[in-house]
């Protein structure tokens, strides 16, 4: 069997920064205080209707505006140093915000937002201070900005931000008499802001229409097609992802609920610490509740006036009506309750209240539902998923909050491409027919045949027949190629919509724009994803189905087509749905067939596979060594799927770190498949391929290439090498080649690299086409290996094109163009071009967020870029957030000697010592030193990497400050460098003479 390919297999860069390496460092003042925003959390800050703010500035200390102090009781005239308070437009718990006047240096109206008399508490300042800092980092048009700050002479600190002027998101679009499609647009523009806070680190913690004020915009290209722009104020509860141990103490000793009890999360409502940017997420799907049935989900009066603990419980617990629902409950409404009825709400949509509800129970209320989940795990995933799926709305796209059936998706996309539809539903239609047929002619054989043979003659036929078919079935469906067939299907409605045009006369020009809007349509849909689905849902669902209902009282039959079924979801990358049918044919072999049986074996060693795939490793050796004894048993050692169930033992050993063990069987399965099938049969070259990624983790790339180069040369010499092989051997041969080329630099082990990955990408665009995954994959390794040989230029061209194609070809949240963009983005970064890389890197790292969630390891690896080039360009501050958040998430789930850990140490590490604060930077980095310098070997670059920061980190404070308690300290740093530098010196050998690198 071919191992499916695996993306994960594509090499990758750790994010590391040459502490000497200024190139491209755009010269600026160091910051001379890099403070943690630390979390906390209060009662927000009411705006007043018509009017509202919100504000947050940096430290204080950094430019104290000290003015004439004003009264106890401030009153509008009073003087705050620049600032002439006007009147007064809210107040909350610890603040009030006034409308202020400045006439110096320029006449501006600001909201300035001052602590009441005698709020200096520990709490109360750090609180205040959350919302400065908050601000201070957010720059986005639907965030107000910040302005000044200081201290008043009496102690009392405040800031000034820009006036909003405007009204809660909910009065302005009834008020305005907004459509539901205005609502959404405007909505969305919400969901970008609070997803702006988010990328910064800051949680809102209490969105509700009050605090997402809305207005008519002067700039009308900026608010869209509502001639609106809304504003998120009052960040005062807000939580940093990031915190510092002193800042979560201040705010959760006290136990309190934080938030309005209305719009708050099951989560939130708990009072824990354990909260997430997905509680924004669900209060914003409470506001777009409210945007829709014209009031929140649970009445404020009711949940209010019941007990700290039955609030709690309703949050948790009660599942809300659906907006429709809610919508229609509304029909009366008691005078004096505040609340509007259903015509009202309906009238201020310019809608029936009949229609409001009907358009509500199509589609329209699956957005604030799925936001809304108690699980958060079932929410979107971030609020920019939410605003895409408004937009999906709007645009009449399929839903990400829709039932995942092809009905649905398929109604949505043919609504959208009726004509370029019409010609592949006939093909469709016709292998319908086909496979009806056929079916119907099997049935009526397998009646007659029944009705002239004995029942266990006839029985044993049809096992046999089913066999058969059922490997043809698999072996068909193993050769298939979700992403080719994706990219197929794409470039096949295209030409055929340009020939159904064409035959209708239609002139060239609207051709071109016809298939143009259509390519535009389907670049939103993961390709690969839709082969795969329409693989699934047309032909393997219903043969799952068939399987159990028409062979219930043939159990080896059932049990047959089961397992052929299993390995084919296996084998197209579908492991879950593969386990309850792997799981039912191995149970129904072992009570029909026996334990030693071999098709009772086969379905032992499948289930192993499944189950390593599916995150029961060490359960899963157990299950693989059963099968491969098992087999050793009963067909002998030299059977090739004796064979097989080696390179799987192998797989299941690799998985827990037993590299010696897995190496050793995996080159005992080539050598017996070579013996007994030949060199090229895939048994053998894919054991070939595992043994030297091994040998490469064990820290032995010159002998992957030795175990690959005959392997490649071999395959070379035979025009019909089966390519997917090929490829597979090409890439970890390259990858192999780049290691030796690294570690023992010279022009010919690049050379041979480069040559080897070119090889590649020539097979990949041939078999596969440009825009397959794997041709991304390998364009992208060769430009990787470009830029490490200093032909950076060169590196910069393929990357290019990759970013162009995928562009052109794929989702715009597709992560095949996501890594390309990351990749680009940090070539562009090594070149010293900030300006052209940051936009491609926070678009990469946004839409990672968006499909694979913020913990996944990849989007890590790309808000470690998205760092750096913080870094580099000298945006200190926002730097060291974003490195403490990596490392904290790291944290979450590696062991702290893991490379991806310590390396993050090392990041944060150097920003602190940038910015000066040497203190922090030492304990993290003294840290990290300790556990690399007992967990890693002497040999080991993060280990190198870290200690070397630490000397420096260490060098550069007593530079700075001659009186540091470092000086003791630095010897024995030294000490430990030149150790480790030796250690390596002696595991390389010395570099050739006839080496530069450019």
């Amino acid at each position: 069997m071919i191992t499916p390919y695996d993306g994960s297999r594509r090499l990758t860069r750790r994010i590391m920064l040459d502490p000497n390496d200024n190139s491209g460092d755009k010269k600026r003042p160091t910051p001379a205080d890099d403070a943690t925003i630390a979390p906390g959390g209060d009662a927000t800050l009411a705006p007043s209707a018509g009017s509202g703010v919100q504000g947050g500035a940096g430290k204080s200390t950094a430019n104290p505006l000290r003015g004439s102090a004003p009264a106890a009781s401030d009153r509008a005239g009073d003087q705050l140093g620049n600032y002439t308070l006007i009147e007064k437009l809210g107040s909350g718990g610890f603040g009030v915000v006034w409308k202020a006047e400045r006439r110096e240096p320029f006449i501006q109206q600001v909201a300035l937002k001052i602590l009441r008399p005698g709020m200096d508490s520990e709490g109360v300042l750090a609180r205040f201070e959350l919302e400065r800092q908050a601000l201070a980092m957010m720059d986005h048009p639907n965030i107000a900005k910040v302005i000044d700050g200081g201290v008043t002479d009496n102690g009392r600190n405040y800031f000034v931000m820009e006036l909003v002027k405007g009204e809660p998101i909910t009065d302005f679009c009834d008020r305005n008499k907004y459509s539901i499609e205005k609502r959404l647009e405007l909505f969305a523009q919400v969901c970008d802001a609070i997803q702006h806070a988010h990328m910064k680190g800051i949680i809102h913690r209490d969105l509700k229409p009050g605090n997402i004020l809305a207005g008519m915009s002067d700039d009308s290209t900026a608010s869209g097609s509502t001639g609106a722009r809304v504003k998120v104020i009052d960040f005062g509860v807000a939580k940093a992802t990031s915190a510092s141990s002193v800042a979560h103490d201040v705010f959760t000793q006290t136990g309190q609920m934080i938030g309005t009890p209305e719009y708050m999360s099951p989560e939130q409502a708990d009072g824990t610490d354990d909260i997430d940017t997905r509680t924004d997420v669900y209060s914003l799907g409470i506001v777009l509740y409210q945007l829709l049935a014209g009031a929140p989900p649970f009445d404020a009066k009711t949940l209010r006036s019941a007990g700290m603990a039955e609030i709690n419980r309703i949050i948790r617990d009660a599942d809300p009506p659906r907006p429709s629902t809610k919508l229609s409950q509304l029909t009366k409404v008691e005078p004096g309750s505040g609340q509007h009825s259903a015509a009202e709400i309906a009238k201020s949509c310019g809608m029936k209240p009949d229609a409001l509800v009907q358009t509500l129970r199509r589609e329209l209320e699956w957005l604030p539902m799925k936001a809304m989940r108690k699980d958060r795990a079932e929410r979107y995933r971030s609020a920019a998923e939410f605003a895409d799926d408004v937009r999906n709305y709007l645009q009449g796209k399929a839903l990400i909050a829709g039932p995942e059936s092809a009905i649905y998706r398929s109604k949505k996309f043919v609504r959208r491409h009726k004509v370029g539809v019409g010609a592949g539903l006939a093909i469709a239609a016709s292998l319908v027919i086909a496979t009806v047929i056929s079916t119907i002619s099997f049935i009526r054989e397998a009646r007659a045949r029944e009705a002239e043979a004995q029942a266990r003659q006839l029985a044993e036929k049809r096992e046999k027949e089913t066999r058969q078919i059922a490997k043809f079935q698999q072996d068909m469906l193993a050769q298939v190629d979700p992403a080719a067939a994706g990219v197929s299907l794409m470039a096949s409605l295209e030409r055929r919509l340009n020939d159904t045009l064409a035959d209708r006369k239609v002139p060239e020009a609207e051709r071109q724009k016809a298939v143009e809007s259509l390519r535009d349509g389907l670049r939103q849909v993961n390709a690969t994803d839709a082969a795969s689905g329409f693989i699934d849902e047309v032909i393997l669902l219903p043969a799952t189905v068939a399987s159990g209902a028409q062979f219930k009282d043939q159990p080896e039959v059932e049990a047959g087509l089961k397992q052929s079924l299993s390995s084919t979801y296996y084998l197209l990358g579908l492991p879950i749905k593969s386990k309850p049918l792997q799981e039912r044919a191995l149970s129904l072999r072992q009570t029909t067939l026996g334990a030693d049986n071999p098709a009772t074996l086969e379905s032992v060693d499948w289930n192993g596979r499944v189950m390593l795939v599916t995150g029961e490793a060490t359960k899963a050796t157990s299950v693989l060594q059963q099968a491969l004894e098992g087999r050793k048993r009963v067909l002998g050692e030299r059977d090739v799927n004796t064979i097989f169930s080696m390179r799987g033992t192998a797989d299941a050993l690799a998985t827990e770190g037993k590299l010696d063990e897995a190496l050793a069987l995996n080159l005992q399965a080539r050598k017996l498949a070579t013996e007994v099938a030949g060199p090229t049969c895939d048994v053998a070259i894919m054991a070939a391929v595992e043994a030297a990624q091994l040998q490469q983790k064990q820290g032995k790339p010159d002998e992957a290439v030795a175990t690959l180069s005959p392997v490649w040369q071999t395959l070379k010499a035979m025009p019909d090498a089966d390519q997917r092989l090929t490829l597979s051997v090409l890439n970890a041969l390259g990858v192999a080649q780049r290691q030796v080329a690294t570690t023992q630099p010279s022009t010919e082990r690049w050379s041979a690299a480069e040559a080897t990955y070119r090889d590649g990408l020539a097979v990949a665009v041939k078999a596969l086409g440009e825009e397959h995954p794997r041709t991304f994959a390998i364009r992208d390794n060769l430009a990787y290996v470009l830029l490490d040989s200093g032909r950076v230029d060169d590196s910069m061209k393929l990357l290019e094109q990759s970013v162009e194609i995928g562009r052109r070809t794929r989702a715009p949240s597709d992560p095949v163009l996501l890594r390309s963009m990351n990749d680009l983005g940090q070539n562009l970064i090594r070149k010293g071009d900030m300006a052209r890389a940051m936009p491609l890197i926070a678009e990469a790292e946004r839409g990672m967020v968006a499909q694979k969630g913020a913990d996944a390891p990849e989007t890590l690896q790309f808000s470690t870029s998205y760092a750096v080039l913080l870094e580099k360009q000298g945006k200190l501050v926002d730097a060291i957030a974003k490195y403490q958040d990596v490392l904290a998430r790291r944290q979450k789930v590696l062991p702290e000697e893991d490379i991806s850990v310590l390396d993050a140490s090392t990041n944060l590490g150097r920003a602190l010592t940038k910015a000066k604060r040497f203190a922090d930077a030492e304990q993290v980095l003294a840290k990290a030193e300790a556990v690399a310098a007992t967990k890693r070997n002497p040999t080991s670059d993060a280990r190198w990497n870290v200690t070397n920061q630490l000397l420096d980190t260490s060098t550069a404070w007593l530079a700075a400050d001659p009186k540091a308690p470092v000086a003791a300290r630095i010897p024995a740093a030294k000490a430990k460098v030149d150790e480790l530098r030796a250690a390596r010196a002696a595991a390389q050998p010395a570099l050739p003479t006839d080496w530069k690198r450019g």
